[in-house]
């Protein structure tokens, strides 16, 4: 009996990226053989991928925000094809000026909810020293201040206990 044995020859690709301005290591970094093996740089920016069939390939390293590094004819034999260290350029972007417009609506009470507007004249009135003073005068809100008139202030809205709420906007 006679047995025909064919191995298909192989070999490996390894290499390290690092960022050419500061000579980080670069993880996660895309690297393509042709169309036949993908992988990516490790933690330490190494690149090992393995059983990579012999042949002449072109070897492509990508990652968002740097250039496109593209050797071309790497022969792959069976042995380590070894790539060296690779510095990745990074990618400069030039954005033309523009600018952000908004119109701010006027105030509206036909929002869902509970609103409140304290008038300038009540303003006039009342003379308050600070915000706190003002808060603890509208219906709903509990303020506790850490002693007398406070820098930093805790609010409650419609009962919750104000040294225990989370998320508050207040806009002065």
């Amino acid at each position: 009996m006679l047995f025909a044995v064919l191995s298909a020859r192989s070999g490996d690709l390894k290499g390290k990226v690092v960022a050419a301005d500061c000579g980080a290591s670069m993880s996660f970094v895309s690297v393509q053989v042709g169309e036949i093996a993908h992988g990516y740089s490790d933690e330490s920016g190494m690149i090992w991928l393995t059983d990579i069939p012999s042949g002449v390939y072109n070897v492509s390293i990508t990652t968002l925000g740097y250039s496109k590094i593209v050797l071309a004819s790497i022969e792959i034999g069976n042995s380590v094809t070894d790539l060296g260290t690779l510095r990745m350029e990074p990618m400069v972007t030039i954005m033309d000026p523009f600018e952000i417009v908004y119109v701010r609506p006027p105030y509206s009470h036909h929002y869902n909810g509970t609103s409140n507007v304290i008038q300038e004249e009540e303003l006039r009135k009342v003379q308050p020293l600070g915000s706190e003073e003002l808060l603890k005068k509208v219906a709903g809100v509990n303020v506790a201040g850490d002693m007398g008139i406070s820098n930093r202030l805790n609010i409650g809205i419609r009962g919750s206990y104000p040294r225990r709420s989370e998320k508050l906007l207040l806009l002065e």
